[in-house]
C-alpha cells in the first residue's frame, strides 16, 4: 500500500474513533485497520 494511501486511511480512522456518535464496534474496527496497515508497511 503507498504511504499516501495508508496516511489517509490512518487519519480517517483516527476521525471515526473520536467521533462522539462512534460506536465501540467501529472504533474497534478502526484500531485494527490501523494495525494492519501499519503491519503491511514493516
Amino acid at each position: 500500500m503507498k504511504k499516501e494511501v495508508l496516511d489517509f486511511v490512518v487519519e480517517k480512522s483516527k476521525e471515526l474513533m473520536t467521533a462522539p456518535t462512534c460506536s465501540q464496534e467501529a472504533r474497534d474496527a478502526a484500531v485494527e485497520a490501523i494495525l494492519s496497515k501499519k503491519a503491511e508497511m514493516l
